[in-house]
């Protein structure tokens, strides 16, 4: 057997759950009387431990309110295979929100737990935001250099590490419960927030009313400022100065397309 059918078998035999490929055992010479599955084993402890951390970091509320025991035997059940597409751990996870929507409708144990696959798009937007890449500061100096005319045709840019959401449950108050220091919201479904960076790795929610929805969801699509939707408009302006302070806004086009 080559090495790249040999390496493809390993990869396979340690990172996926079951027993390995029986013609494998004969490729692995014995070592202090260790049969070949005690060794392989081995790494497959380690490839699956590192990996359940990785869940962890990336969904602690979730883990939190399933149980550190119960969380890790779901994921044990449910995962066919450790492995990450990405050589960065950080990046592993993505399939957790379908995979707990799976989970959800056919374990009798999770049947009132609707809102675990919802909880589970949060914390993963929340856990990605934190790795985006820094966004420039705006730059009000060329911005007050434009006449009024050229200033109303602005393209305004978005934080990179902003993102609108919307759930059909309040999984943003569910989510400040478990944070120190968390917000309280009122009950209210359905619910729209954005998960937004404060500084370098912290990142919360901030639940948004129907107007600030519109005029940011309107600046996602590229709309000019001229365009925005007006409601009340000193609001707006207030809204625009505010984002702009706080980072959700981090730039603008003066020569748009829209």
């Amino acid at each position: 057997m080559n090495l790249a059918k040999l390496q493809t078998k390993m990869l396979e035999a340690v990172t996926r759950t079951g027993s390995a490929d029986p013609g494998l055992d004969s490729l692995i010479h014995p070592a202090r009387g260790i049969r070949p599955e005690m060794r392989l084993d081995a790494y497959r402890s380690n490839i699956r431990g590192a990996h359940l951390e990785a869940l962890d970091a990336a969904y602690p509320v979730t883990r939190e309110i399933l149980g550190p025991r119960y969380w890790r035997q779901l994921l044990a059940q449910e995962i066919p295979a450790f492995g990450s597409r990405s050589p960065d751990l950080h990046e592993y996870g993505d399939f957790l929100p379908e995979l707990l929507d799976r989970a959800q409708k056919s374990c009798k144990e999770l049947a009132n737990f609707g809102y675990l696959s919802e909880l589970a798009q949060l914390e993963w937007q929340i856990h990605s935001a934190r790795f985006e890449a820094p966004d420039p500061d705006f730059d009000w100096v060329a911005f007050q250099a434009l006449e009024s005319d050229q200033q109303m045709r602005v393209q305004f840019t978005l934080s990179h590490a902003l993102h609108l959401m919307r759930f059909s449950q309040p999984v943003d108050a569910l989510w400040h419960s478990h944070q120190e220091n968390g917000l309280v919201f009122p009950p209210q479904s359905p619910v729209t927030c954005c998960i937004h960076r404060q500084k370098s790795f912290d990142v919360t929610v901030t639940r948004l009313s129907d107007s600030e929805h519109k005029l940011l969801e309107a600046l996602g699509e590229g709309q000019c400022l001229e365009a925005l939707p007006a409601g009340d408009s000193q609001a707006t302006v207030q809204a625009l100065f505010d984002w702009i302070q706080i980072g959700w806004i981090s730039g603008f086009s003066s020569e748009p397309d829209c």
